[in-house]
């Protein structure tokens, strides 16, 4: 009897001890065997990207215009433009943002000239963009994306004083890569081929000797090469 006794007691405390032991490691906050760590609070993940702005430059080669003057002679060029880009893109669901997207560049051969009389002048031309773009990139914000902007744009030439300003619709696709620097801050590379539907009749000004010149760009296609940097907020 006393043997049955002391075994029966032994088995009450190792019964009470494996009972007591979740509760026990409950308090210390440690899982036990077959239990899995509680996952991390979300007040403690970082929160996603919700506004992206962006700054960079970019070069343009199309837009052939056809230029002409007061006789017969017409010129067929086509534009190098060299600019800068400013764009605010608000994320709108995990993989696709919306925003504005504007910029202007310049004609990297501009100089001066010299008209019919002999007097020396200067000579720009100037190409301004706003539009409304969309873009698909993936859940990180980061990686290859794909972009498709609408707008308006306009084109202005000017001689000395005198200068004429065409408008027309704009669109355009790009599609790019953004690297991670460091935090937030990206450096992305873009490829881009765009259109503008500018009056086929042109528009004309003229020289201060009364000689007039015709520009008409019509239906213009270009593509461009852009490096942006942004910050995500």
């Amino acid at each position: 009897m006393p043997r049955f006794t002391a075994l029966l007691a032994c088995s009450g405390v190792t019964l009470a001890a494996s009972l007591l032991a979740p509760t026990a490691r409950a308090a210390e906050g440690t899982p036990g065997e077959g239990e899995s760590a509680a996952a991390p609070s979300p007040a403690n993940a970082a929160a996603p990207t919700r506004l992206v702005l962006s700054v960079g430059t970019e070069f343009l080669l199309g837009m052939t215009y056809t230029e002409g003057g007061g006789g017969d002679v017409t010129v067929i060029s086509t534009n190098t433009l060299l600019g800068w880009t400013a764009s605010a893109l608000f994320r709108i669901t995990p993989a696709v943002s919306l925003g504005l997207r504007g910029g202007g560049a310049a004609n990297v051969g501009d100089s001066g000239f010299a008209s019919s009389s002999g007097e020396q002048d200067s000579y720009e031309r100037h190409f301004w963009h706003l539009a409304v773009a969309g873009r698909y990139q993936g859940k990180s914000g980061y990686g290859p994306y794909a972009s498709a902007r609408a707008g308006v744009a306009a084109m202005i030439d000017s001689a000395g004083h005198d200068s004429v300003t065409q408008w027309a619709p704009l669109g355009d696709a790009a599609l790019g890569y953004d690297f991670r620097l460091v935090g937030t801050v990206a450096l992305g590379l873009e490829l881009q081929a765009g259109v503008a539907g500018f009056d086929e009749r042109g528009a004309s000004y003229r020289y201060r000797d009364g000689t007039p010149m015709t520009f008409s760009y019509g239906t213009s296609s270009w593509l461009g090469l852009g490096l942006t940097g942004s910050f995500g907020i």
